[in-house]
């Protein structure tokens, strides 16, 4: 858990790149020409709307992918409501255990060197540069991010649990958004 009391890795993951996304929306909207890029994962699966904080058989992996679901069906919730603005959101998974102090801390022996990871990075920045929008990248490539993150009926769930999420934050510290 948070110092806030929210799951961390939702936390980290998710709930802090949709509010500072939206807090950066005016500034981003008068540089004419923006884009938002959300590092997420390949390991997507959905939230659990009845228990979106995972306090029921925690598993930190299944917390990782539950994260990175959110962060695409996100990316894809904000994207034509963005572009009205002239900012592009895209979603990018880098590269698959990239050389990281996160990974090797893990006990997992890295699979990628950073720099791939940066390559891809770059990539989806160039894309986002061409007019490109909503999409998801897995490594250089467009991709498809999993099924359910595409669907209108989860992407309204998900934004209103997570507006639930961030209200007592609102009400503490002013407008988030």
């Amino acid at each position: 858990m948070s110092r806030d009391g929210y799951e961390l890795r939702f936390a980290v993951n998710y709930l802090a790149p949709v509010v500072l996304t939206h807090a950066l929306r005016a500034p981003l909207r008068a540089a004419c020409s923006a884009q938002v890029l959300n590092i997420g994962s390949i390991g997507q699966s959905p939230v659990d709307p009845d228990d979106v904080q995972f306090t029921r058989r925690y598993d930190g992996m299944e917390a990782y992918t539950r994260s990175k679901f959110a962060l695409a069906a996100f990316t894809f919730t904000i994207a034509e409501e963005y572009a009205a603005d002239g900012i592009r959101v895209n979603c990018v998974h880098p590269a698959n255990y990239m050389d990281t102090a996160m990974v090797t801390e893990a006990g997992v022996r890295p699979w990628s060197p950073v720099e791939e990871g940066t390559k891809a990075v770059l990539h989806a920045i160039d894309e986002g540069a061409r007019g490109a929008s909503g999409q998801y990248y897995n490594e250089s490539r467009r991709a498809k991010a999993h099924r359910l993150a595409y669907a209108a009926d989860i992407q309204r769930r998900l934004t209103s649990l997570t507006d639930q999420l961030i209200a007592p934050a609102q009400d503490e510290g002013g407008t988030v958004w």
